[in-house]
C-alpha cells in the first residue's frame, strides 16, 4: 500500500487557491451553480465550500483543517470535459478520478512518434491514468463523470487569513 495526500489552502484575502493530487483531489467549489455560487474569493468570516475527489482505490484516513471547522455538505458528480495532451508519450492524466466510463476522442489527428503507422489503443488505468498503445503527438478529448464529497469550512477566526485543509489516504 502507498500513502497519498492532498492539501488545499483556503484564502480569506485576494490570493488564489487550488489543489491537485494523484488519487485525491481537493478544490474550492468553483462551479457557477455550486455551493459557493461561482465565488472563489472569500473575506474573513465567510464560509467556503470545497470538494474532495477520491479514487475508489484510496481510503481517506485523515481529514483536518488548521482553522475553523469542517462539516459535510453532501455529495454528487461533476461532468468533466477536458483535453489530455500527448507529446511523444504514451501516458497522460485525467484531472479527477473518473467514476464513469471515459469517452475519448482525438481532436483533429494524432501522429505516432514511434515510426509506425496505424491506430493506437486507448484505455484508462486506475481511474486517472490514460494509457495509449504507442507514443503519439496529439490532443485527446476525455468526457466523464467525477464523484465528489462536499464540505463546508466555517468559523475561521477573523484574524486568520488562510486555513489549510489536509487529507491523507492510503491507496490499496
Amino acid at each position: 500500500m502507498a500513502r497519498v495526500t492532498a492539501t488545499l489552502v483556503v484564502n480569506f484575502s485576494a490570493q488564489e487557491s487550488g489543489a491537485a493530487g494523484n488519487g485525491l483531489v481537493l478544490e474550492i467549489d468553483d462551479r457557477d451553480d455550486g455551493l459557493n455560487g461561482g465565488n472563489t474569493s472569500f473575506r474573513t468570516g465567510d464560509a467556503a465550500y470545497y470538494l474532495l475527489y477520491a479514487a475508489d482505490s484510496v481510503t481517506v484516513q485523515q481529514h483536518e483543517v488548521t482553522a475553523g471547522s469542517k462539516t459535510g455538505a453532501g455529495s454528487g458528480y461533476r461532468e468533466v470535459d477536458e483535453v489530455v495532451q500527448f507529446v511523444d508519450g504514451k501516458e497522460g492524466s485525467l484531472r479527477y478520478p473518473a467514476s464513469s466510463a471515459v469517452i475519448m476522442t482525438w481532436i483533429g489527428s494524432y501522429h505516432r512518434t514511434d515510426g509506425q503507422n496505424g491506430p493506437v489503443s486507448k484505455q484508462v488505468i486506475g481511474q486517472q491514468t490514460v494509457r495509449l498503445g504507442a507514443p503519439v503527438a496529439g490532443l485527446l478529448r476525455c468526457v466523464y463523470r467525477a464523484a465528489y464529497s462536499a464540505y463546508k469550512l466555517a468559523n475561521v477566526p477573523t484574524d486568520i487569513e488562510q486555513a489549510l485543509v489536509y487529507v491523507q489516504g492510503e491507496r490499496i
